[in-house]
């Protein structure tokens, strides 16, 4: 009978710190948190919806957020985003055009809807492999980040990607 209970002691102890390990290392994903992701935490919300289903079998998951900026906020995020070279108008490359209808939109949680005016960005994280888009449709897992700003909207789209 002590075993048993030296055992169950010792197991408990073991599930507990097994349960803080793997709490520490989950990240809070809010509006400010996905802005600080992009460069941009000086911008101000009007409001957020955020789903992350990150934290699977090698943290695998999708990570969507809508953002509404302020006015002031999506002035300055346009400015910024028509100097920068990592970002590219309207409208999108067939790459992008597949991901978000055939990929994305196909999940329960996701929706980006038509946009006409406003700017993407496709950051492949899987780009040591097959990094031209040719191929990046073709592999068997994603790992990607999509940003998409409608500038109609002041709506900024940020979707994560991991499989």
């Amino acid at each position: 009978m002590n075993k048993i209970k030296k055992l169950s002691t010792l197991t408990l102890v073991f599930v507990i710190i097994l349960c803080a390990f793997c709490a520490c290392g989950r990240e809070v994903v809010n509006d400010q948190a996905i802005l600080k992701k992009i460069g941009h935490t000086e911008l101000k919300t009007v409001s957020s919806n955020i789903t992350d289903t990150h934290g699977a079998f090698h943290n695998d998951g999708v990570t969507f957020a809508v953002i509404e900026l302020a006015e002031d906020s999506a002035a300055a995020l346009t400015a910024d985003i028509t100097a920068s070279p990592d970002w590219t108008g309207y409208p999108m490359n067939e790459t992008v055009q597949t991901l978000v209808s055939n990929v994305l939109n196909k999940n329960d949680y996701i929706h980006i809807p038509e946009i006409s005016n406003g700017y993407y960005q496709l950051v492949d994280r899987h780009a040591d492999k097959n990094s031209d888009d040719d191929e990046f449709l073709s592999r068997s897992s994603y790992n990607f980040t999509l940003v998409i700003f409608n500038t109609d909207t002041n709506t900024l789209y940020y979707c994560e990607f991991d499989t």
